[in-house]
């Protein structure tokens, strides 16, 4: 836009809007010419609040970055440091990164840390482990490593992806009050260690993917008053799992798979029925919850895998249901007989509840899709 004319040029030069957006580490020049290019931008930007995205791995004088950003941490509504593929040949150390986000950040709202490495040598690389000043932070996203604000009592959203084990430091505290928490999701973690050190009374909605064993005894659980949604991808029995399912006593919607990733499952592998069936009142695997059903303002279950009569048995189980959804039928593989059978088993089940298949619509009434497996 700049180079359209001397006067757009001139317009966007004393324009502070577009300054605000800073992108640090898609090129590495010189350590005075980045300093001086960032000073700058920060500069153009007037006041106004500022997003800033850093790849520590693709810039060869972090400390020049570091200088050139000091007189702005104040302003920083929006900080991202991600990994990048273009890495220099000294990348910032776990130290390095430590003392920048020993700064306050007064003003921050959403901080994401990506998976970025510390050490060219991947088995080098240290992980960052950090309580820093911002109390005003309302969403943080951490991959490896663990940053976290010193007074997180504005925090509406955390994603929390591999960061396993849990933390353990005299620097990180055994438990966080996290009052106005909405939304955690934890990728590739140990729930029961985060739930547990959690302490979430306003808690909506909870992801649990690939969800990594609790090692030892369990720790102890607290009830979740006001979650309303779960997905909680199924790796088969799991006691975590087991002990939390009836903790949500105001469930409303409950998916045994991530949502949005339908395609990415690999349904050859599924070779059992769906854990959710033998933890419902009164089934086998049901030992931690009452005999009648837990969760009655459950209205929508979604599963990978299910047939005709594991539908029935969670309408039986659970009164409140209105919507079932199957990703695909495990009669998919049984033969003609028993594909037959559970096409005359779905038209009394939809008088009761609303059933869809794979991706179809609510309400849709279409088929089971034996005739494709391959899609499924």
């Amino acid at each position: 836009m700049m180079l359209v004319c001397r006067s757009w040029h001139q317009v966007i030069i004393e324009t502070p809007a577009f300054w605000t957006f800073v992108w640090i580490g898609a090129d590495t020049g010189p350590q005075a010419v980045e300093g001086m290019r960032l000073k700058g931008v920060f500069a153009r930007s007037g006041q106004l609040r500022l997003s800033v995205m850093i790849a520590p791995e693709g810039i060869a004088h972090f400390h020049a970055v570091q200088e050139a950003i000091s007189d702005s941490f104040q302003r920083l509504g929006t900080l991202s440091l991600v990994g990048t593929q273009k890495q220099v040949q000294n990348i910032p150390s776990a130290e390095v990164i430590q003392q920048f986000m020993q700064h306050p950040f007064p003003t921050l709202k959403r901080l994401n840390v990506g998976n970025i490495s510390t050490s060219s040598d991947p088995e080098q690389s240290d992980l960052v482990l950090i309580m820093v000043d911002s109390p005003q932070l309302q969403e943080l996203s951490c991959h490896d490593h663990f940053i976290f604000p010193k007074s997180p009592s504005h925090l509406t959203s955390i994603t929390l992806t591999s960061v396993h084990p849990f933390p353990r430091s005299p620097l990180i505290p055994s438990s966080f009050d996290l009052p106005l928490l909405l939304e955690l999701r934890l990728s590739g973690c140990e729930p029961s260690a985060f739930l547990s050190a959690f302490i979430t009374p306003s808690l909506r909605k909870l992801f649990v993917i690939d969800d990594v064993p609790a090692r030892g005894p369990l720790p102890p659980l607290r009830p979740y008053p006001t979650l309303g949604e779960l997905q909680w991808t199924d790796r088969g029995p799991d006691p975590t799992f087991s002990a939390l399912i009836h903790l949500f006593p105001n469930l409303i919607r409950y998916s045994n798979y991530q949502m949005g990733k339908e395609k990415n499952i690999k349904f050859q592998f599924i070779d059992t029925p769906a854990a959710f069936l033998s933890l419902l009142p009164g089934e086998p695997g049901d030992t931690n919850g009452p005999r009648t059903s837990t969760w009655p303002n459950l209205e929508e279950v979604l599963l990978d895998v299910g047939t005709c009569d594991e539908i029935s048995l969670l309408i039986d189980k659970i009164p409140s249901l209105k919507r079932v959804r199957i990703l695909r039928n495990f009669m998919t593989r049984a033969d003609e007989e028993a594909q037959q059978r559970e096409t005359r088993l779905l038209p009394p089940l939809r008088q009761r509840v609303e059933v869809a298949f794979w991706l179809d619509p609510w309400g849709s009434n279409l088929g089971m899709h034996f005739e494709a497996e391959e899609r499924v």
